[in-house]
């Protein structure tokens, strides 16, 4: 027994020389917890197996010769990963001590063996840290202007996105918004925008290239993905930031959900950042790739243990993912601002407008609150029973329901649970609202002429229709979004009388600038209307929603060959019909009762899908870390094999 704890005490006090001397690391955060864990385990591993083997190997001899033999050899093995140089030193070493061992204080190092054996417990029942993880760049700089810049004569403009944000919790007088109160009552608005998909990537994709979804192809977050030459060569498209730079617009974005900023450009793919000069992804800093690759190369158990045998239960106990979900979203909202204020100020000292797009992930899950929302509209009182008062609850709530969804039933306190998680989210609006405000007054203090556009991506579901969060179906809290248009050639104070579509932001922002529009799908809203509004069209994956004035259609839309798709090739069948104007919760179906309303909307839903250009796109292969990207956003559920559509 003494042989392995003496050994083990010989690695750990390697170990804590490694953690002392900062050997090999240069994280952005210490993560000293998760060092010290890593260093106890592998003096354990190191005392057990290489302990038992040298005391096979010395049988006989004085104690205190066998003391200084393993405590040597645990030194040797603690050090040897470190570098060509301690490796050597630690060969060495092991040879002098078994040729002529030293004595060394046997009682201290037992204890400090046993410590060896403690610290990985110990650690492991520590917390970890619920400190926001950092950007990775915190403080990147705009570019200078560029020279060839060509001038300009129009007002700046900034398009606000919102991921997740429903329409109804702008409008709901239970969440304080006072700054986007403020924006819509001195703009246009609509009480809805019908976006074209329930997933970010499309939507995000045909508000950029001002093309409808159709045209777009693609279904959902995972499935086929256009290129940049197709959407050019075959669609016309031209993106809206690359319109506004070309006429003399300086263009930049700061993009706070990273799936925007993890287009595969190396298989041509339409990038998202196409005619910005400057694109802030927000991208966090990988402090977990970081400390895998720091104790692979610094710990013998590391180095020598198959990489999923120890990261993934080692990640497990140390950073399961509710933490590091939360420290990669907290607060985000504000960190989004941060970095988006001081380019704005650089762009509001320049003499040319800017096109500036501004995204926010609140208030998509987690929902996290930060102070003093926390807890305002989510009291205590309401908290479900068994989930505790942290803010790392939410997480296991969201998937209480998710699991209830997906097998036996929903449990009894679902209503309850998914009560509290709309509190909790409704706390994120409001948060929002203060940080957006930050914006709003710094471009109102410039004194520029600026239009602003305010909008989301999709919505958010808490039970209504039987789901929770988005990317399940199509029904309106996924689907409906904000829409407020603000400043030069926007009357002010005016509700729209009709539901615009979130492709209709590229016409009208081209249009208050002045700029042309061609080959832009939607239309200006400002623009005398001389036609009935066109039927609304939303996707997900093998489903479609068309909306036109009081009806609203649910169909299936399934291709024949999922393997090899063929424009045209596809089967429609209707599954709902709602009267929205009379039913807005989408709860009595009448598909049996206007068979004739059906026929009509599916044969307009088949004209759409006459410029359905899906087929038309090369197969998309996720890689695993997109994989895990996208499980981390919760759309683990929904990632589907790359030949399903």
């Amino acid at each position: 027994m003494a042989f392995p704890l003496v050994t083990a005490a010989g690695a750990l006090l390697a170990g804590l020389l490694l953690v002392a001397l900062g050997i090999g690391w240069d994280g952005p955060v210490e993560m000293l917890r998760e060092r010290l864990f890593l260093v106890g385990l592998s003096a354990v591993a190191i005392g057990w197996v290489v302990g038992l083997v040298a005391r096979l190997l010395h049988r006989d001899g004085a104690e205190e010769t066998r003391d200084g033999r393993a405590f040597w050899t645990g030194v040797a093995c603690g050090i040897a990963p470190w570098s060509w140089f301690t490796a050597g030193f630690a060969l060495v070493s092991v040879a002098l001590a078994w040729r002529r061992p030293l004595r060394v204080p046997g009682r201290a190092l037992l204890a400090v063996g046993v410590l060896a054996h403690l610290l990985p417990v110990v650690v492991a029942l520590t917390p970890p840290s619920l400190e926001p993880t950092p950007l990775a760049e915190p403080d990147i700089a705009l570019p200078a202007m560029p020279e060839d810049l060509p001038a300009a004569d129009g007002p700046d403009v900034l398009l606000v996105v919102v991921d997740t944000l429903r329409a109804d919790a702008i409008l709901d007088p239970g969440i304080p918004t006072p700054h986007l109160d403020a924006l819509r009552a001195r703009g246009a608005w609509a009480e809805a925008a019908v976006a074209p998909c329930n997933q970010t990537l499309p939507s995000h994709l045909a508000l950029l290239c001002g093309l409808d979804i159709e045209r777009v192809g693609m279904r959902s977050n995972l499935s086929r993905w256009p290129t940049s030459d197709q959407l050019r060569a075959e669609q016309g498209m031209r993106p809206l930031a690359e319109r506004f730079h070309e006429a003399g617009w300086r263009t930049a974005a700061v993009v706070s959900n990273a799936l925007l900023s993890s287009t595969d450009v190396e298989a041509g793919h339409q990038d998202f950042a196409a005619g910005f000069e400057a694109w802030n992804g927000m991208q966090r800093a990988g402090t977990w790739m970081l400390f895998r690759d720091w104790y692979r190369r610094y710990t013998l158990i590391g180095a020598l243990t198959p990489h999923r045998l120890i990261s993934y239960p080692v990640r497990k106990l140390l950073s399961p993912r509710d933490v590091e979900v939360y420290r990669d979203h907290f607060d985000e909202g504000r960190r989004t601002t941060d970095a988006a204020l001081p380019w704005l100020d650089t762009l509001q000292q320049g003499s040319a407008p800017y096109f500036f797009l501004l995204h926010y992930m609140d208030p998509h899950s987690p929902y996290v609150p930060p102070e003093p929302y926390r807890g305002t509209l989510a009291t205590a009182d309401e908290r479900p029973a068994g989930f505790g008062d942290s803010p790392l609850a939410e997480l296991p709530m969201r998937v209480h329901l998710l699991d209830g969804i997906k097998g036996d039933g929903l449990p009894e306190d679902s209503a309850e649970v998914a009560h509290f998680l709309h509190e909790l989210y409704r706390e994120e609006v409001a948060a929002f609202d203060a940080q957006v405000g930050r914006v709003l007054q710094q471009v109102e203090a410039s004194g520029r002429p600026t239009v602003v556009l305010f909008t989301s991506d999709h919505g958010e579901q808490f039970l209504e229709h039987g789901w929770t969060e988005h990317s399940h179906t199509l029904f309106d809290e996924e689907v409906l979004v904000p829409f407020v248009v603000a400043g030069p050639g926007v009357p002010e104070g005016v509700k729209l009388d009709e539901v615009p579509e979130l492709v209709d932001a590229a016409p009208t922002l081209l249009a208050l600038a002045g700029l042309p529009s061609d080959a832009v799908s939607g239309q200006d809203l400002f623009l005398p209307r001389t036609q009935v509004r066109r039927p609304a069209l939303s996707v997900m994956t093998d489903a479609m929603t068309l909306r036109e004035e009081r009806w609203k259609l649910h169909a299936a839309v399934r291709y024949l060959d999922k393997e090899d798709p063929a424009p045209g090739a596809y089967e429609v069948m209707a599954l709902h019909l709602f009267d929205v104007q009379a039913d807005p919760g989408e709860a009595v179906d009448l598909k049996d009762a206007h068979p004739d309303q059906v026929e009509r909307l599916l044969r307009v839903l088949e004209a759409r899908m006459a410029d359905d250009f899906y087929p038309e796109l090369p197969k998309r292969v996720l890689s695993e870390s997109k994989r895990d990207q996208l499980a981390a956003l919760g759309y683990a559920g929904t990632i589907e094999d790359d030949h399903k559509h």
